[in-house]
């Protein structure tokens, strides 16, 4: 339950745009640049081969620059289920037939309304940890696109959640050590091979431990489920957050 880590994600989106931003800000007032941020979001979106995920991604990291450029308010939420309503749209077949669609959406969908539970019921009594902060969304996302993984691919992973723990926090560095050796490569020659060292390192340490802790017994088990199983799952899934929901704001 690692090979997120290598696909196109909003975090690769965000990135991109933020350089983007901030070296077009330099020379453009803000409206302008956030514009030209966006071909260049778009830009990148198509070079990476225009995927589900990268789609989705590139379609909300476009809603924020738009917002970011007039001024307004945005939210995550009303932006994620206007770009599925804009993809099902263009091809409706996506809603049926591609995984990546589905995997995307039902991760982004548990950041965005399991997260902030798990948040205010259970992790609010450690407030200023990062560690408990990356084991509420790597469960929300997880939680949420666990039922559909079991249906499609038959395996349920018992150590996902000690490997994302310890590598999700690599990450960032990762891909902040590759960009500059690729970066300081241009300027001179021995400044990129540092940094793509280092970057080495890092992505040598992850996996390294995708292949230790899958190497251990009984690190994923195989499950089938049917899938009227997985759209109750589901359905319980969002009712018991539809009431925690309503609770909390009874509460208040």
């Amino acid at each position: 339950s690692t090979s997120h880590i290598l696909a196109i994600s909003g975090y690769n989106i965000a990135i991109v745009g933020y350089v983007f931003l901030v070296v077009l800000t330099r020379f453009f007032f803000r409206r302008t640049a956030c514009w030209y941020a966006g071909a260049g979001m778009i830009l990148f979106v198509i070079l990476t081969g225009a995927s589900a995920s990268v789609v989705r991604a590139g379609l909300m990291g476009l809603l924020v620059l738009l917002a970011h450029g007039s001024g307004r308010w945005y939210q995550p939420r009303n932006a994620l289920i206007l770009v599925a309503g804009l993809m099902i749209w263009h091809n409706p077949l996506v809603l049926v037939f591609d995984v990546g669609f589905q995997l995307s959406f039902l991760a982004v969908i548990g950041l965005l309304y399991l997260y902030p539970i798990l948040k205010e019921r259970w992790l609010r009594h450690y407030p200023t940890s990062d560690v408990a902060e990356l084991i509420g969304m790597t469960l929300s996302a997880q939680i949420f696109v666990l039922p559909f993984l079991i249906y499609y691919f038959h395996t349920f992973s018992l150590i996902s959640l000690v490997a994302n723990i310890l590598i999700l926090p690599v990450i960032p560095f990762t891909m902040l050590w590759g960009f500059l050796a690729g970066l300081l490569g241009l300027v001179w020659s021995p400044l990129g091979q540092l940094a793509g060292w280092i970057a080495w390192a890092l992505s040598n340490y992850q996996i390294n431990v995708v292949q230790y802790l899958a190497s251990l017994p009984y690190a994923a088990v195989t499950v089938s489920i049917h899938w009227v199983v997985m759209v109750a799952i589901y359905a319980g899934l969002f009712g018991w957050m539809w009431r925690v929901s309503r609770f909390a704001k009874k509460e208040k």
